[in-house]
């Protein structure tokens, strides 16, 4: 009488393979749901400060003139999850000459715009900027999505690609 003590190479060969078309299917799920908290994270944020924004407009009757961390736990601004870890807590507070502006001119980060938050004085509007996508198109949806907007314009994303291009 004689046993197996073990498996063939042809039946490990087998297991290997289903374990592999089976990560192949969920490991992209993995991803995408961690680009679905990135964005859940900074759309909550976002409405953290632009709460904060709307309640000090109706303690004083008008916008604050800039944004501060002291309003926030901890005395730290949220961090925007979806721009670069060092500038994540940095407000670009929009000029005077501008306040009817509702959106950035820069909607994604560039080496000219650093900031992961943009905030208009003139309008109480808080905006979320993201990191540049490769496709122009994919930007402005992410933008569009974060910030609960519906801005059209593509040309200084399509430049600010350009530029980071030829760097």
């Amino acid at each position: 009488m004689s046993y197996r003590l073990g498996f063939t190479l042809v039946e490990l060969t087998l297991v290997i393979a289903i374990l592999a078309v089976l990560a192949a299917l969920v490991l992209p799920r993995f991803a995408d749901a961690t680009q679905d908290a990135s964005e859940t994270a900074a759309q909550t944020n976002l409405a953290i400060i632009q709460r904060q924004v709307d309640k000090y407009h109706g303690m004083h009757g008008e916008y604050p003139g800039d944004v501060l961390s002291d309003w926030f736990v901890g005395g730290t601004l949220p961090a925007n999850p979806l721009a670069d870890f060092d500038t994540a807590s940095v407000v670009e507070v929009q000029a005077d000459g501008n306040a009817d502006q509702t959106e950035p001119a820069d909607k994604v980060m560039t080496a000219a715009s650093t900031s992961a938050w943009w905030y208009n004085p003139g309008t109480g509007q808080v905006r979320a900027r993201i990191k540049v996508k490769a496709d122009p198109v994919e930007s402005l949806l992410l933008y569009n999505r974060v910030n609960g907007v519906n801005a059209n314009s593509l040309a200084d994303l399509i430049a600010t690609r350009d530029a980071a291009r030829a760097r």
